[in-house]
């Protein structure tokens, strides 16, 4: 009798599931996309790229735009249309597959089947994958929380079934092949995974090390991935030496242009602060000190009319874009990368000999990337604050937005934009009766997110509770030396997500200082369904105890 129960049980939560997914399909189905083919430095550049691609001309004739962001999500929309999906089908099929193989992963140590479901639902209808940044517009924020998870999920697996057999192993491991190439070249931040990943391989050295059994094939399925990482990123950089003379995979990683950034947002000059990365005072010092880089003088003027704000001023990391806008202006990348990067690098030597002879002077700003404003100590209350803030964001989904948006653009390019993304889109000329169903599916949207938001500062207090108990039980065991693996692995993995989530929002707040509220929400999104991780397991481990404590009395 108990056994017909339990497959009953097992039957119900099945096609509650199930029905819970249809339906999540349904919405991504529903809600239509918002191209913007005039988004010449973001969405659009990758369809450009996709566009060279297919008609196999790698990313098409050098300019300044051809190694500026990496190649991942334009492979992604020229697989997608090979294979016939719409984007936004494609992009929840992804999301759902990486839901479905977290589950998986995670059962290996808490198998729990209310948890695991409860975990499915909360990840499922998570807000920010229902967010119009992510899932409206054809941009990388919705794949890239999809392939983070998967690539997760490998990591994880590879650590806890360390003992396992072979193929469970070797499962994980081609998958984690695949998928961390592809999120390294996602997006040029990928560094955020290297703290986890890195202490994810230390843990599963540790124990391959203490097993004493098939050391060599579990060292070389377990680093495999790491060696494929390396292998690509050596042949993305070939094959554009060889297409454009420039052994780079995009100009920010692998360049004098890089150089030339790093040196030019370390003058000390006047009116720096976090909204400008790059004030005219500091370009005019440039230039006395750099005869190659006064030559960009008139055109970067130019751009000054179209780019600068009200106080002659341009803006954080878009002054980056001007100066490549303007060096394109004068004809520096007419050629090849070669001649290019010769450009740049006499930049970086001139500007390098005048800091040496103290023409130029450096500030004494800290500084995290060669590629980001630092931050002076004055302005740390502030970034602590905007830090804050940009958290507070997350957990509440404040800024949480879905509408019915018209795409934008140029006819020509909006039609090869539909071609490749095979989208549904919201137009201007038709009658907007015609929207009465996506904009109910809309409106689902906004209540899920909502509903969300308000639990949010519930679930975020409960956590850290439970994430201070999970310490001092783990240091108590440590000094005890009791041994519980299956506590220290949850143990382990939880907090790796934890800290995984604040070295994400520090790196993206650091950068985003001079944005609003709103793109840090868009920017930061990846972090809540790693944090959603985290709380599901410190709210089962909560419940769990309290069980426990109950039945002891």
């Amino acid at each position: 009798m108990r056994v017909i129960n339990v497959i009953k049980r097992n039957k119900i939560i099945f096609g509650v599931l199930l029905a819970l997914t249809i339906f999540r399909i349904m919405i991504a189905a529903k809600v239509p996309l918002q191209l913007q083919a005039d988004a010449m430095y973001d969405d659009f550049l990758f369809v450009k790229y996709a566009k060279s691609l297919m008609t196999f001309d790698w990313l098409g004739n050098f300019g300044y735009l051809t190694l500026a962001k990496g190649i991942s999500f334009s492979l992604f929309l020229v697989f997608n249309y090979l294979i016939g999906i719409p984007y936004s089908i494609s992009l929840v099929f992804i999301f759902i597959f990486s839901i479905v193989l977290f589950i998986y992963t995670i059962r290996k140590i808490i198998s729990n089947k209310w948890f695991l479901s409860f975990l499915y639902i909360f990840l499922l209808y998570t807000p920010v994958m229902l967010h119009g940044e992510n899932v409206q517009k054809v941009y990388r924020g919705g794949l890239l929380i999809s392939v983070s998870l998967i690539v997760i999920s490998c990591i994880i697996g590879l650590y806890i079934t360390i003992n396992n057999k072979n193929k469970n192993r070797l499962f994980y491991s081609v998958l984690l092949c695949i998928s961390l190439p592809f999120f390294w070249y996602l997006k040029e931040d990928s560094i955020w995974i290297l703290p986890f990943l890195s202490m994810a391989l230390l843990l599963t050295l540790i124990k391959i090390i203490k097993s004493k059994e098939l050391v060599k094939k579990k060292l070389v399925i377990s680093f495999l991935p790491v060696l494929v990482l390396v292998i690509t990123s050596l042949g993305y950089k070939t094959i554009n030496y060889i297409k454009y003379k420039e052994f780079a995979v995009t100009d920010r990683n692998g360049t004098y242009y890089k150089e030339v950034i790093s040196d030019l947002i370390q003058i000390d000059g006047k009116n720096r602060n976090k909204d400008y990365w790059l004030t005219r005072d500091m370009l005019d010092k440039a230039y006395e000190n750099s005869e190659t880089l006064s030559s960009l003088r008139e055109a970067m003027n130019r751009r000054y009319e179209i780019w600068a704000d009200d106080n002659g001023e341009i803006h954080g990391d878009i002054i980056f874009w001007v100066i490549k806008e303007a060096a394109n202006d004068i004809g520096v990348y007419s050629n090849t990368g070669k001649e290019t990067n010769e450009f740049y690098k006499k930049i970086y030597n001139e500007l390098e000999e005048a800091y040496s002879n103290n023409k130029l002077k450096k500030n004494n700003d800290i500084y995290i990337s060669k590629v980001v404003k630092g931050i002076t100590f004055d302005e740390l209350p502030e970034y602590f604050h905007f830090l804050i803030e940009s958290k507070n964001a997350l957990i509440t989904h404040s800024q949480f937005d879905l509408g019915l948006y018209p795409s934008t653009g140029d006819k020509d390019s909006l039609a090869f934009f539909k071609e490749i993304t095979m989208a549904k889109t919201v137009d201007k000329d038709i009658n907007q009766n015609i929207y009465k169903l996506d904009n109910y599916f809309i409106k689902i949207c906004k209540l899920i997110a909502n509903i969300y938001g308000k639990l949010g500062y519930i679930l975020y207090y409960t956590t850290i509770v439970s994430l201070i108990i999970m310490t001092v039980k783990y240091i108590h065991n440590l000094i005890k030396k009791k041994k519980d693996e299956l506590f220290s692995s949850v143990y382990l993995i939880t907090i790796g997500l934890f800290l995984t989530c604040f070295v994400q929002l520090f790196g993206t707040t650091f950068f985003g200082r001079f944005l609003s509220i709103r793109k840090m929400y868009d920017y930061s999104s990846i972090i809540y369904p790693l944090f959603q991780i985290v709380e599901a397991i410190c709210i089962y481990l909560i419940v769990k105890n309290i069980k426990k404590i109950k039945s002891m009395i």
